[in-house]
């Protein structure tokens, strides 16, 4: 995915190759453009089936405690132990609220929870 400065990098070429009449250079940039939305369309579909997985998993620990279950954070587990998002054990909440504390590397996606 193109970075803010690059998409500002894009539209000066979109710029330049309109005001010179350039055809090739326009439709060079066109090309990465629409790939770029295509990579933004996947990785918003990504985003939304994982933000599901993770709503149903906390509606399932809300009903599990309600319904007195012995382990009603298990469905919640389940879901960050499969992602790789489960926190480093001790880490103050605080931190895990910012961002931090999780195990490996944070993940720049939530890919692998709509798997």
């Amino acid at each position: 995915m193109m970075s803010p400065a690059q998409m500002d990098g894009m539209y000066a070429v979109l710029c330049g190759a309109d005001a010179e009449g350039d055809a090739e250079a326009l439709a060079d940039a066109a090309y990465r453009l629409y790939g770029e939305a295509g990579a933004a369309y996947a990785e918003n579909q990504e985003l939304r089936a994982a933000l599901e997985q993770l709503a149903a998993a906390a509606r399932a620990t809300v009903a599990a405690a309600q319904q007195g279950a012995a382990d009603p954070l298990a469905h919640l587990r389940h879901v960050l132990e499969a992602s790789g998002w489960m926190p480093v054990p001790g880490t103050p909440v605080t931190r895990l609220l910012a961002g931090g504390g999780l195990r490996g590397s944070r993940p720049e996606r939530m890919r692998g929870a709509a798997n």
